[in-house]
């Protein structure tokens, strides 16, 4: 049995709204490996990642194919050959070896770069910071929350990157932002998003004349759900089917696994 492809907006999308990555092999759904305070990872130390209970999925560092002497904060892929990046913390400020992802004391998710500055930091929502842990989900979430709980004060799947994977939703406000080039995941010009009036669109952005970091302004949309007003969140369920809730109850079809079975 095979599992659902991830959602992958290309750098190179035109009309196609959507294009699959080869499906993965199944696995069964295994307890977390918790992630405790002090906990922490440097791109050319011991431990560069850690790992989903069943291993297909790793959050950690990844050396950039396009400069090995820079890395991405990222998840990915561990059991396929190209070892597919699904999200990165600092997309657009990669940062050197002497880099430092933790669980801190304080119970935030840090990176520093090299010289100890913060690139990227998650607050805990206001958790005592022993209650605090990290985890590498088997669906490809990684979340950040209180102990022996489910609800989490933080999680990659509410902050996309390129990629939906099964399960995941994409809430009003929300979006898929390309990455420039197959091997430069610094923003793209392609963004697919749910605006806060309901609307599903498709547009090209400014990159690359917009400043690396920044947000970017959007070009006419060239597709749109046309759902404003009545449109709630876009769905990748676990069974491979992607479509757009409305508010009354009713979906519009975006794509079925059974398409490409």
């Amino acid at each position: 049995m095979a599992s659902s492809p991830p959602i992958f907006l290309h750098s190179t999308a035109l009309l196609p709204l959507l294009l699959l990555l080869p499906l993965l092999a199944a696995a069964q759904t295994q307890t977390p490996q918790n992630i405790s305070v002090g906990s922490s990872l440097t791109p050319l130390g011991k431990t560069t990642s850690w790992f989903s209970p069943s291993g297909d999925f790793a959050v950690g560092f990844r050396r950039l194919e396009s400069n090995n002497s820079l890395f991405l904060l990222a998840v990915w892929f561990d059991k396929v050959a190209n070892q597919t990046v699904v999200w990165a913390a600092n997309r657009n400020k990669p940062v050197r070896g002497g880099a430092k992802f933790e669980l801190a004391a304080d119970g935030r998710l840090v990176l520093s770069d090299d010289a100890g500055e913060e690139v990227w930091s998650v607050d805990n929502g206001g958790l005592v910071a022993n209650d605090t842990y990290a985890a590498m989900l088997d669906s490809g979430n990684f979340v950040l929350g209180p102990w022996q709980s489910d609800k989490y004060a933080w999680e990659s799947f509410s902050h996309s990157m390129d990629t939906m994977l099964p399960s995941q939703t994409m809430q009003p406000d929300t979006s898929l932002l390309s990455r420039l080039m197959e091997t430069d995941y610094s923003n793209g010009r392609f963004l697919l998003g749910v605006q806060p009036d309901g609307n599903l669109v498709f547009y090209p952005t400014a990159v690359p004349s917009c400043p690396s970091g920044t947000n970017c302004d959007l070009y006419p949309a060239y597709w749109a759900s046309n759902t404003v007003g009545v449109g709630n969140q876009l769905i990748f369920n676990s069974a491979g089917d992607v479509y757009f809730s409305l508010r009354n109850g009713s979906s519009i079809n975006i794509t079925s696994a059974k398409s490409y079975s």
